[in-house]
């Protein structure tokens, strides 16, 4: 190797690692801008009673055992989630599913880094910057947007890292070497991702007996540890709970599963269920040049156990949800993708120079019709017929809550419509609403806000709702139609969090900076954000040290006027997720010039040096 060939070689790594971590930035860009305007901070299902009713009011009671966490959902034992989950809620000292969606998106798109880093081990130049733009759509798309806007999701995130975590360190190691017992101990953390996460070991078992096979030759330490991937299987097994109310969704018939299972391996085109004679087809002809070749070794087995685990989870998943079209729901779509990022990895390896035939082009051009077709289509799907009318009602279920937690009537949850509610039950919702270990982490989008009270000194301004103000403020607001004018409240009640959220709208001339928080030791004042007339602007202000905590606001005499919000609290990591959704288009358009750039770079690389060479399984 000459050293310009080593330089070329050394640049192209570098650029693969920017393209990875590019695609893992706008991926994660494009999640916080379908969060920003999709999601709420309102929990919704799940939520209420894996969360706050087995984790939060235990904790408030002062009962809060280890055991909770190991609780069965449903069938599952998301251990992991709930760690989680209530990690972020303490940490922040507020519970909000918007902190919880920032953290499962920065954990799915750092999958996609590894995803991609790892498809550089099979292809260079212009054939990895086509396998990176397949994979990064598969993690900036909107088709699993149950995943990426509900908070409680981080399940089907932490499934995937456990199982390609668990094959890169064990498939390459010496049996019950420490590399290996570190793969089984990520196995064993799988387990308390899902029902499914048993399917890992199993996966595992499966790649080791498969290259005991190729190699003619089993060893006692391979005994060992088949016995032990074998334990971990069965204890999975042990874990699953039965869930009566569940059995209708199952598969009834072989006939049924086997509909189910075509139906799930021909994603993403749901409407073609013979499309996974194409779409699965490179990982079975890796599979035939592994055993043609005897590769054991090297990522060609890691890829192929990736893709028998999908397999698995698919049949899996036909068993259990496979009528009333439960298994096409949007959160099982990741499962789906998983399986066809490990085939457009395969299809890119073997369509590779110089063996580009008629027949190999001919399958890489029908496989990428069907996958952009699909993906095309589902992420159509996803918006018609789901997201378009998602802010409706998330305000609704919002709207809801705060008259309740504003009147206690409980009757007015009970009679309203289960679809208006975040959950479906209207007398648990007013159960948890009301006790104090909930109450205390409301997030801001419920949360009662701040009594403000006019104290001695104020002048010109009035407590109203009124009518001709912009639309969105739904709590009381303080007006002033001209000043001069001063508002000094009474000291306000707060409580650990450190911020508070206030939304404002006012006359030209005026801005934020004329609020302000006063204690005896710290003065703090909004920034100098400009009001507008015809819209609320949000502005947040740090609760300054010591007691007691005044509101003051003071206009100057002109023709000015200002209308502000009862101000609400709000958790610091809360502060830090709506600082990143503001800015949600400048985490996606600056990644994604990154990575076209660096794709372009990659591909015109491989032209002037000729680093098309084949990389081995």
């Amino acid at each position: 190797m000459n050293a310009r060939t080593g330089l070329s070689r050394r640049l192209a790594i570098v650029l693969a690692l920017t393209i990875a971590l590019a695609a893992g930035a706008f991926a994660f860009g494009s999640k916080m801008a379908l969060v920003r305007s999709y999601g709420s901070d309102v929990p919704y299902m799940d939520e209420w009673d894996a969360e706050g009713g087995v984790l939060l009011i235990p904790l408030a009671e002062h009962r809060l055992e280890a055991s909770a966490f190991f609780k069965p959902h449903n069938e599952h034992r998301v251990v992991l989630t709930r760690l989680i989950n209530l990690g972020l809620t303490l940490g922040n000292g507020q519970w909000d599913p918007l902190v919880e969606m920032v953290a499962n998106a920065a954990l799915h798109s750092a999958f996609c880094v590894l995803l991609i880093v790892f498809a550089s081990r099979f292809v260079s130049g212009g054939r990895f910057a086509m396998v990176s733009i397949g994979i990064t759509a598969l993690f900036a798309l909107s088709y699993d947007w149950e995943n990426t806007i509900e908070g409680f999701q981080s399940q089907f995130y932490l499934l995937e890292w456990t199982a390609l975590g668990m094959f890169w360190l064990c498939l390459p190691a010496v049996p019950l070497g420490k590399r290996w017992f570190c793969g089984l101990f990520v196995g064993v953390l799988a387990l308390g991702t899902m029902s499914s996460g048993f399917v890992a070991a199993g996966a595992t078992l499966g790649a080791m007996v498969f290259r005991g096979y190729l190699r003619k030759r089993w060893s006692g330490r391979d005994s060992a540890a088949a016995a032990l991937l074998f334990a971990l299987c069965i204890a999975g097994l042990l874990l699953l709970t039965h869930v009566a109310g569940h059995d209708k969704y199952k598969a009834h018939s072989p006939g049924e599963w086997i509909a189910g299972v075509a139906k799930a391996l021909s994603w993403p085109t749901l409407g073609w269920p013979l499309a996974f004679l194409v779409l699965q087809l490179p990982l079975v002809l890796i599979l035939r040049r592994i055993i043609a070749e005897r590769a054991t070794e090297g990522p060609g087995l890691i890829l192929i156990t990736l893709g028998a685990w999908s397999w698995l989870q698919i049949a899996a998943l036909a068993y259990g949800r496979a009528n009333y079209s439960m298994m096409m729901s949007p959160r099982y779509m990741d499962l789906f993708a998983n399986g066809s990022a490990a085939n457009l990895i395969a299809l890119a390896w073997l369509w590779r120079p110089p063996a580009r035939a008629p027949g190999w082009t001919l399958l890489a051009a029908g496989w990428v019709f069907i996958f952009v077709a699909g993906l095309h289509r589902e992420t159509l799907r996803s918006h018609v017929e789901f997201l378009d009318g998602f802010a409706a009602a998330k305000e609704t279920e919002r709207h809801h809550l705060r008259s309740f937690l504003a009147t206690g009537d409980v009757d007015e949850l009970r009679n309203t419509p289960p679809d208006e509610l975040p959950y479906p039950d209207g007398n648990f919702l007013a159960y948890a609403l009301s006790h104090p270990g909930i109450r205390t982490y409301l997030p801001m989008g419920i949360r009662p806000p701040l009594a403000v009270t006019a104290a001695a000194g104020s002048n010109g301004f009035v407590s109203t709702v009124s009518k001709d103000l912009p639309m969105g403020a739904a709590r009381r607001i303080w007006l002033a139609r001209s000043g001069p004018a001063r508002l000094v409240s009474a000291p306000l009640e707060v409580g650990e969090l450190p911020l508070l959220h206030l939304a404002l709208c006012g006359g030209p001339g005026l801005d934020a900076s004329v609020v302000r928080l006063e204690s005896p030791s710290d003065t703090e004042i909004l920034p100098p954000l400009r009001l507008s007339e015809d819209q609320w602007a949000a502005s947040d202000i740090r609760i300054p040290e010591g007691r007691p905590v005044r509101l003051v606001v003071e206009i100057p005499a002109g023709r000015h006027w200002l209308a502000l919000v009862d101000p609400v609290e709000l958790g610091r990591a809360s502060w830090w997720v709506h600082w990143l959704l503001r800015r949600a288009d400048v985490f996606t358009a600056v990644p994604a010039t990154l990575l076209a750039l660096s794709l372009i770079a990659i591909t015109l690389l491989e032209i002037r040096s000729g680093l098309a060479a084949p990389h081995s399984l």
